[in-house]
């Protein structure tokens, strides 16, 4: 993860064709979706208002965090970002 961090603060790409990105998902979505058992879920769906509050708070929360980074700072690719000499 360090590297990876080092590499795009060094302005390093990655460009991965479509095709392999969406089956990459795919993959990881069936392993994730494999994990899944009874036992793990019943207990989520006996505390569904719990889970659906949680799962809101952190999407609001989220978006604020991304509302404030916009508002706020100069992201890489933004208009404000480019200074014009």
């Amino acid at each position: 993860m360090m590297v990876g961090v080092a590499m795009g603060l060094k302005g390093a790409t990655i460009r991965m064709p479509p095709a392999y990105f969406w089956a990459a998902n795919a993959i990881l979505g069936c392993l994730v979706a494999q994990s899944l058992s009874l036992s793990i879920l019943s207990p989520l769906l006996q505390e569904w208002p719990l889970v659906l509050g949680i799962l809101v708070a952190t999407l609001a929360a989220s978006g604020f965090s991304g509302w404030l980074l916009v508002k706020f700072s100069a992201l890489p690719g933004t208009v404000e970002s480019v200074k014009v000499v």
